[in-house]
């Protein structure tokens, strides 16, 4: 991991714990804009190690929903996705969920990304989580 990633995410962690403890939110946005602030490749870089690759919901209605569903049956088959369960569907939404399921040395769990992406945001998702699947 690069140090201004690393940097990246200590930084969105105490973002994340900071709103919480405060009761200022939730951390589902403040730490990955933060991340992103920091660090632009912060999204490439922490998916690019997820062994199984991302993959993105997106459309109008039923975003939330199908990426319930599909994080649930995942989870029942043992392949620990990270996933925006907030609903935070923009990119600092996606950086916050790799925060927060990373530990501080960027290493995660999960083995494949699950994201859920505003329709305005899906060219930049593509982008930056180079996905395996879209799922409209």
């Amino acid at each position: 991991m690069h140090l201004r990633t690393r940097v990246a995410l200590l930084l969105g962690k105490a973002a994340g714990a900071t709103a919480r403890a405060l009761d200022a939110g939730g951390g589902s946005s403040l730490p990955g804009r933060i991340a992103r602030a920091v660090s632009p490749a912060f999204v490439p870089e922490m998916t690019s190690s997820l062994p199984l690759g991302c993959a993105l919901v997106t459309g109008t209605n039923g975003k939330t929903t199908t990426s319930a569903l599909l994080a649930s049956g995942l989870d029942r088959a043992g392949m620990l996705p990270v996933h925006n369960r907030t609903g935070a569907n923009l990119m600092t939404g996606i950086a916050s969920a790799l925060i927060r399921e990373s530990d501080f040395r960027g290493e995660m769990a999960a083995r494949i990304g699950l994201f859920e992406v505003d329709e305005a945001t899906l060219p930049a998702a593509i982008d930056e989580t180079s996905p395996r699947l879209v799922l409209v």
